[in-house]
């Protein structure tokens, strides 16, 4: 996995598994780009799957904006969040949100 420099534009790839749609997110999600996240989410919401599951494997940044987007979703369907990046799972920790989003070590 290549380091990303800081500010690197968010990627987003929707892919469907057995267990439910997997969001696989890259880069940096900020303010600046929270919109794109919400964007691809709107029909996977709408579309209602059994789960939602976020692979942060390659995100590097994230902040409330992403947060919320994330509690947008759990608010709908069940929700797991997996491969977090050492500074991502430090926000969800400090927002204490690790149980209810039910992120994976």
């Amino acid at each position: 996995m290549a380091d990303l420099e800081p500010g690197a534009a968010l990627r987003i790839t929707v892919r469907d598994d057995p267990a439910g749609a997997v969001i696989a997110l890259g880069g940096d999600l900020d303010v600046s780009n929270a919109d794109e996240l919400a964007a691809a989410l709107d029909p996977l919401l709408a579309a209602k799957p059994a789960r939602l599951v976020f692979d942060l494997a390659e995100l590097r940044f994230m902040d409330s904006s992403g947060i919320a987007q994330l509690l947008r979703s759990a608010a709908v369907v069940p929700v797991s969040v997996v491969h977090v990046s050492h500074i991502v799972r430090r926000v969800l920790e400090a927002t204490g949100l690790i149980e209810a989003l039910g992120v994976e070590p």
